[in-house]
């Protein structure tokens, strides 16, 4: 019966880190594509990457850092 359950296109979120980054006004396409990089980069904590993304005017958590490099962001 619930076999063909979707969640609507309307409900699906992308990346809070990419997302924040984003939203920063400053913000260029080369920008997003350093943070792609700086989130697959392991010698970056998710503490030290969250706390250098705040000094930057950017606001994100270290667990939406973890989620993404776990790959359980909605952006996988």
């Amino acid at each position: 019966m619930l076999e063909d359950l979707q969640r609507p296109l309307d409900e699906v979120q992308g990346c809070k880190v990419l997302e924040r980054v984003a939203e920063h006004p400053d913000t260029t396409e080369k920008d997003i594509e350093l943070a792609r990089q700086y989130l697959d980069d392991p010698n970056w904590g998710a503490y030290s990457l969250a706390n250098a993304f705040r000094r930057k005017g950017i606001n994100v958590h270290k667990d939406s850092i973890t989620r993404h490099r776990e790959k359980r962001c909605p952006c996988w």
